[in-house]
């Protein structure tokens, strides 16, 4: 199977350390400051694919190393693993009681955390969903492949179809309670004065990891986008969709990076569009 990629990650105009990284299955990208998006094409793995943006925090450049935890250990342990909600769920547990005890032996580190989206890309589906997980319906098909998306705090994975741009993630925000609650607008969500303040993310902590999953069914050439809070804080919904609906891929990429440097860019800004095909 084949995903042909767009991806960048840089510090904004604002702030003088990235403390954001991507993850494109088994390749780890941490660039200080890229000029550019850049675009790729490779073969996924047999199994799965594993595609990903971690957007550090934690003040000094602790975000920073929590990334660079979260990005090694999904290197080592998650590409060699069975693809599922259960493993991604240990997976991620592991990665944090990693940090935590690590934060043990160096106290200025115990603000580390990170948030973070990802998506799995399975050939010819994962079998019968978990109770409770929001699930599209699935037809038999033996093209059929399947992705799970899925995330922690407030990065996220949208589906780009039929000109459309649909959010499969759920965040874990104070503003996205309040959207749930009817009190905000998807764009209300992006100026609210809360807005950066995460209900979940892999920390130094004991308590368990909180994920979101969504699985959807994709046929013949399909379209996502997975994005930190900086690039939907920064540009409305319908300015995104408008750049990711692009059909040349490298295209919509550079759209996308030209409407987002044309802000303040006040956060770090990390993206992956990516087409998959095959």
């Amino acid at each position: 199977m084949k995903v042909n990629c767009a991806y960048c990650t840089h510090p904004g105009k604002v702030r003088s350390v990235n403390q954001d990284g991507l993850f494109l299955d088994g390749e780890i990208v941490m660039e200080g400051n890229m000029t550019a998006p850049v675009i790729t094409s490779r073969e996924l793995r047999e199994d799965c694919g594993l595609l990903a943006v971690v957007d550090g925090a934690g003040g000094h450049n602790a975000g920073g190393i929590a990334c660079q935890i979260i990005l090694a250990e999904m290197a080592e342990r998650l590409l060699t693993t069975p693809a599922s909600e259960i493993c991604i769920t240990g997976e991620m547990n592991h990665i944090q009681d990693k940090m935590t005890k690590m934060a043990k032996y160096e106290p200025w580190l115990s603000g580390m955390a990170a948030t973070l989206a990802g998506l799995l890309v399975i050939p010819g589906g994962m079998g019968e969903a978990l109770p409770g997980d929001m699930t599209m319906k699935r037809t038999a098909s033996l093209e059929c492949k399947e992705v799970l998306a899925f995330n922690c705090g407030d990065c996220r994975v949208y589906h780009v179809e039929e000109r459309i741009m649909a959010k499969l993630t759920h965040d874990h925000s104070c503003v996205q309670t309040l959207f749930d609650d009817g009190v905000l607008s998807e764009d209300g969500m992006r100026t609210h004065p809360r807005k950066n303040i995460v209900t979940a993310a892999l920390q130094a902590r004991g308590e368990p990891v909180e994920l979101c999953f969504r699985r959807v069914e994709v046929r013949s050439s399909s379209r996502f986008f997975i994005c930190c809070d900086g690039i939907w804080e920064t540009l409305p919904k319908k300015q995104i969709e408008k750049c990711t609906i692009v059909p040349s891929l490298q295209d919509a990429a550079h759209r996308l990076w030209s409407e987002v440097m044309n802000t303040e860019c006040r956060d770090n800004i990390s993206f992956i569009l990516l087409d998959i095909t095959g």
